[in-house]
C-alpha cells in the first residue's frame, strides 16, 4: 500500500465530509426559515 496515496485519500475524505457539513449548516437557516414567525389562532378559551 502506497502511504502517500493513503494519506491523500484520507485528506480528500476529510475535505469532502467538512464540505458537506458546511453545506448542510449553511442551508439550514434558509430551510428552517430561521427568524420568521407566523401568528396562530388561540384555540383554548
Amino acid at each position: 500500500m502506497n502511504t502517500r496515496k493513503f494519506w491523500l485519500n484520507i485528506l480528500a475524505m476529510f475535505a469532502l465530509v467538512m464540505g458537506l457539513m458546511w453545506l448542510a449548516f449553511a442551508s439550514l437557516s434558509s430551510y428552517t426559515k430561521h427568524g420568521e414567525s407566523i401568528k396562530v389562532p388561540e384555540l383554548a378559551r
